[in-house]
């Protein structure tokens, strides 16, 4: 994978939303947006297909 085309003026944008999601959880909003933001699951899913290569690393990604 090119990290370089996650990088925004040296920033890894990857690296910044991974740690907001980890935050969310944390904070226990994760589990209310889920519930009540249809909105927010479509935008993290679509996010995991569009970058399924990469996040297949981590995690299994499923097509349901």
């Amino acid at each position: 994978m090119d990290d370089n085309r996650y990088r925004i003026k040296g920033i890894n944008i990857i690296d910044i939303i991974e740690h907001e999601m980890v935050m969310l959880w944390c904070t226990d909003e994760i589990p209310n947006l889920i519930k009540e933001d249809e909105e927010f699951v479509s935008i993290i899913t679509s996010a995991l297909m569009l970058e399924k290569s990469y996040w297949s690393n981590y995690m299994v990604i499923g097509e349901c």
